[in-house]
């Protein structure tokens, strides 16, 4: 049986619709929630899923948030497959999330939007969020600083040219 984590990022009154797909999909797998620590879903969440593990922290999901206990217990659970739904088809807005995946263990990561269609998510896009951080917080900085100090070089030079 094939045991699938769902991390709610949607919702809660569009998750349904999205798990009775998923459900069709995998009619034979094992579903588990993570999801906010909610009491208004919890009846929900108790009859349809077989594990419910709650993030306790108030902010939206994010790798620096997680405990380090919600992360063992999640990992000891061996998913195989990792599913986040959302509104949209994209992954832009979601760099938190899957850095959250990226500390479960978790071998095949996967979104989809409320039609329930999954996109599996190549490993690599997480090097390419990290390449595009890089770029935004190291190498801008250095251009614009090598911009400013040509431009001071500039008129330097030209200051001891009119003299």
């Amino acid at each position: 049986m094939r045991r699938i984590l769902i991390v709610r990022t949607l919702q809660a009154d569009l998750l349904a619709g999205v798990v009775a797909k998923l459900r069709k999909v995998y009619p034979t797998a094992s579903f588990s929630i993570l999801s906010h620590a909610d009491t208004q879903n919890l009846e929900y969440y108790s009859k349809e899923f077989e594990t419910v593990f709650y993030y306790t922290a108030n902010r939206d999901f994010g790798l620096f948030s997680l405990s380090p206990s919600l992360v063992r217990k999640i990992r000891k659970s061996k998913f195989e497959l990792v599913i986040f739904p959302k509104k949209m088809n994209r992954l832009e807005g979601f760099e938190n999330v899957i850095f959250m995946l990226s500390v479960f263990g978790i071998k095949q990561w996967a979104h989809c939007s409320i039609d329930g269609k999954l996109n599996f998510i190549k490993k690599n896009y997480l090097l390419r969020i990290l390449v595009t951080f890089f770029a935004a917080v190291v190498v801008t900085p250095i251009l614009f600083l090598a911009m400013l100090f040509s431009l001071g070089a500039i008129s330097m030079f030209r200051k001891v040219r009119a003299s």
